[in-house]
């Protein structure tokens, strides 16, 4: 069993956010009492909102059309600046209740800007590498105006109360990296979208030497190859120095000297034993095996001074001097294929 570790919160705290990837979103613990004047959390009455992450395929009919914005409102003008401030829409949506939001449309799978008709992206990213994220995106209906309202009646809109009260809402992200954009698959006979199947998501304990000894992590499986969710960190690849990828300075990502490492490296096996991880569905755990594919290694930075006293051992070996002295190593004629390939990524076809 998991050990459980109790979280202790001081009486002064209004809320606790937190981010779950295997739930699949983010929620927040809302502690009853907290906002009193005599702050008192009944544990009873706080409540847990919690909003599930999905993500929108291309020609998905159920994305509202007409969506307005409170929070981190995209200006498709100031995207490929390098001054984060002017990404976004400077007026104050958030806090001013007297503020009508910013109006946006989505049409033939893009974000519109609802009066300048400016398309929320850029065609270029030469100052802004990293892309930008809106805030919530929620319809434009009575239902969700009204939901807002600071009370009943009044015409004051607390947006603050957003992600409370509103069961659905979305967000927008574009810029030069594959996380930032989707790449579909429509068939020319009959313009329809091909939907792929979502990552499975796996449970993997680390038992490797170090820090993250007996930890547990949620992994994505993206097929044969691909297992994703290792905690990254960051290496300049000039000086070979490691950081932590939220210090990445813009420089480092124009001069494209940034190399993205995982922070550890799953072993093949444990005392004999394999590395494994794990689904659950319906009740039924499945235990999948871990198995390298490829293997590399790392040069390390040293200090000069280690290198002092160093000489490079004489050798017998004959280097070949010229093309003359190349021979063919004779591997055989090309084989001759027929029919369909049996195997492909390591799946049997039919």
């Amino acid at each position: 069993m998991d050990e459980v570790t109790p979280v202790v919160f001081s009486i002064e705290k209004r809320e606790f956010s937190f981010y779950a990837q295997a739930l699949g979103g983010a929620g927040q613990l809302k502690l009853q009492g907290a906002h009193d004047v005599i702050p008192t959390v009944d544990a009873d009455l706080s409540k847990v909102i919690f909003h599930k992450e999905e993500d929108v395929f291309a020609d998905d009919n159920t994305v509202p059309v007409n969506l307005i914005c409170y929070d981190s409102c995209i200006d498709p003008s100031g995207i490929d600046s390098n001054v984060y401030d002017d990404r976004y829409f400077g007026d104050n949506y958030y806090d001013n209740k007297t503020k009508a939001p910013k109006e946006y449309k989505y049409e033939n799978n893009v974000l519109i800007v609802k009066d300048s008709l400016l398309p929320v992206t850029s065609e270029t990213y030469a100052n802004n590498r990293e892309g930008v994220w809106s805030g919530a995106l929620i319809e434009d209906t009575p239902a969700n105006q009204e939901e807002l309202k600071c009370a009943p009646g009044e015409a004051d809109i607390c947006a603050w109360q957003l992600y409370d009260k509103i069961d659905v809402f979305y967000t927008w992200t574009t810029g030069p990296n594959e996380w930032n954009k989707t790449t579909s698959l429509k068939s020319v006979a009959t313009g329809v979208v091909t939907k792929f199947d979502l990552p499975k998501m796996v449970a993997y304990t680390h038992k490797g030497e170090d820090k993250y000894k007996d930890s547990k992590f949620y992994l994505d499986y993206e097929g044969f190859g691909n297992l994703w969710g290792i905690p990254e960190t960051c290496m300049n690849t000039d000086t070979g120095i490691t950081k932590d990828c939220w210090t990445v300075t813009d420089a480092e990502h124009i001069n494209n000297s940034i190399r993205y490492m995982s922070q550890f490296v799953i072993p093949e096996s444990v005392n004999g034993i394999r590395s494994t991880a794990s689904e659950t569905i319906g009740g039924i755990t499945s235990t999948y095996v871990i198995k390298p594919l490829d293997v590399e290694q790392t040069q390390k930075k040293v200090d000069v001074a280690a290198c002092d006293g160093l000489t490079l051992a004489s050798s017998s070996t004959d280097f070949p001097l010229n093309m003359e002295s190349w021979v063919d190593p004779a591997i055989g004629a090309k084989p001759v294929v027929k029919g369909a390939p049996s195997v492909i990524s390591g799946v049997v076809q039919e």
